[in-house]
């Protein structure tokens, strides 16, 4: 499993190095090369060039050879949404090998996030380390969640904006990738709330009581009946009945929803919430923490949706050291928030490491075969 090793260590590395260029000598030029594109560039070329993964890595390069027309794309028969048909149905046009739709995906997802954190982000690499559990749960496993979380992240200068029409056509397009990504809609809504702690906790019990009491199902299923989302809601059903072998029930001791409440929790007392940028961060890490508890009895939707609110994470934390960096005069402030920071460097990156070695499978370079 060591291969899984390289990426994080070389995110790791870039985050202790100071200058925001990489400087190589080839012969008696200085070239300089942005960090964040390289590190996004190792990622993708990691994600790109693998030859194996969990999930729907293998159906991937398989159902792709049926895409052989333009009319191909909406057969519903193949089981695959119109995102992934369409890239398929591009690599067969051009008669490049199976692997170029996984590198497609890959390219489309990473250079999304690449996209925010150089909008969004003062410290790029520790928005791509943050970005590092993400990227091993989806880019290497589940390709088409990835996309539609990244494409997703491109809405975030119209939710600013309050252009709604331009924030419904990138929702349109993530659902393409993957139909959970309708969950997306309550983005738009977040920049108008400003919810205090003490309420906020009162939602989170509410929200463990209503686990507790087993309503969360019945809940999903009554909302998509009501607005008659019928395909999506036969996919829920299907994934939470128990003979799938995908129902099993999460963990509320799981760490990644103990991290989930520190930012939350962190991001609340650091007092950003002056701006709508700061609003829509703040909220996007509470509903990532109220979906994570909402659906712990399925773990197949526990991280797959809230990620799509989880992902802000990498430009949510920056932005925190960004403010009080301009309006702490005090030495001391500064220096706690500096140590602050390097923790979550120590954090992410151990994190980061123990995901990868959990999900991960035997790490080897892919084969060109072609459909």
């Amino acid at each position: 499993m060591w291969p899984y090793l390289i990426p994080i260590i070389f995110v790791f590395l870039m985050n202790l190095t100071k200058q925001g260029n990489i400087e190589m000598v080839c012969g008696r030029q200085r070239i300089h090369i942005n960090k964040l594109i390289l590190s996004l560039g190792v990622l993708f070329a990691f994600a790109a060039l693998r030859g194996n993964g969990s999930g729907d890595y293998f159906s991937y390069l398989r159902m792709g050879k049926n895409i052989t027309g333009f009319h191909k794309i909406f057969d519903n028969n193949i089981h695959m949404d119109i995102g992934y048909c369409f890239l398929a149905w591009i690599v067969n046009l051009f008669h490049l090998p199976s692997q170029a739709v996984i590198a497609l995906m890959n390219m489309i997802s990473i250079g999304a996030i690449g996209i925010l954190i150089r909008r969004y982000s003062k410290f790029p690499m520790l928005s791509v380390l943050i970005f590092l559990p993400f990227y091993f749960q989806f880019d290497m496993h589940a390709a088409r969640t990835a996309c539609a979380i990244g494409i997703m992240t491109l809405s975030a200068p119209y939710i600013l904006k309050r252009d709604f029409k331009r924030f419904l056509f990138i929702l349109f397009i993530a659902v393409l990738f993957h139909p959970e990504a309708v969950i997306g809609i309550m983005l738009y809504f977040l920049p108008a709330f400003n919810i205090n702690l003490k309420s906020s906790l009162v939602f989170i019990f509410v929200d463990f009581a209503i686990l507790a009491c087993d309503l969360s199902d019945k809940l999903v299923l009554a909302v998509l009946r009501m607005i008659n989302l019928q395909n999506i809601y036969n996919r829920f059903l299907s994934y939470t009945q128990e003979s799938n072998p995908m129902s099993y029930a999460g963990s509320l001791f799981d760490p990644r929803l103990f991290v989930a409440l520190l930012i939350f929790l962190y991001s609340k007392i650091s007092m950003i919430e002056t701006d709508r940028l700061g609003k829509f961060l703040v909220n996007t890490s509470y509903v990532n923490l109220l979906l994570m508890i909402f659906f712990n009895n399925h773990a197949v939707f526990i991280y797959r949706l809230s990620s799509f609110y989880g992902i802000f994470s990498i430009i949510l934390l920056p932005l925190i050291f960004e403010r009080a960096k301009k309006k702490s005069l005090d030495v001391n402030i500064r220096y706690q928030y500096q140590k602050v920071r390097y923790l979550l460097v120590i954090m992410y990156t151990v994190l980061s490491t123990v995901y990868a070695m959990k999900i991960s499978v035997p790490y080897v370079l892919c084969r060109l075969t072609y459909w």
